[in-house]
């Protein structure tokens, strides 16, 4: 039986590469043949060759990267509400002062309060504290509330 061959049908090897792009890029995203062409009409662009061809080979070479691993992230994992994660800042906080406030600790930072007084920023530490309290004030009235 007779096989046609390319250069039978009138096919040179660029066309034959540009008729596979063209199809691996439809492959990875299909329609974009068409929606190029349809985006490049309504900006009042003509659809050409040199356009079409950027666009599709764009499009191939994403569909030949290789997928990213999806990770060690647990696909079961919802976050949390903003409300649960503003809840859980505070309790974070809190836990990480409370295991850093330790007796020694403590005492370097009064000793430090004390040093800080002759700094002419002083007073942005002064306010500092002073909001500190109000907010740990308001949150233990939510919790004695509770």
């Amino acid at each position: 039986t007779f096989q046609a061959t390319t250069s039978d049908l009138g096919l040179r090897r660029d066309q034959i590469h540009e008729a596979r792009q063209i199809r691996d890029a439809e492959a990875t995203e299909p329609g974009i043949v068409r929606r190029v062409l349809n985006e490049r009409l309504e900006r009042g662009e003509e659809p050409t060759r040199a356009a079409l061809r950027k666009m599709v080979i764009d499009a191939a070479r994403r569909g030949m990267r290789p997928q990213r691993p999806t990770g060690r992230r647990n696909p079961l994992h919802v976050p949390p509400t903003p409300e649960r994660a503003a809840w859980q800042h505070v309790t974070g906080t809190f836990r990480a002062f409370a295991e850093w406030a330790s007796d020694e600790n403590l005492a370097l930072a009064r000793q430090g309060m004390r040093e800080a007084r002759d700094d002419p920023f002083h007073h942005l530490d002064a306010r500092a504290i002073a909001r500190g309290a109000e907010v740990f004030t308001n949150i233990k009235e939510w919790l004695d509330a509770e």
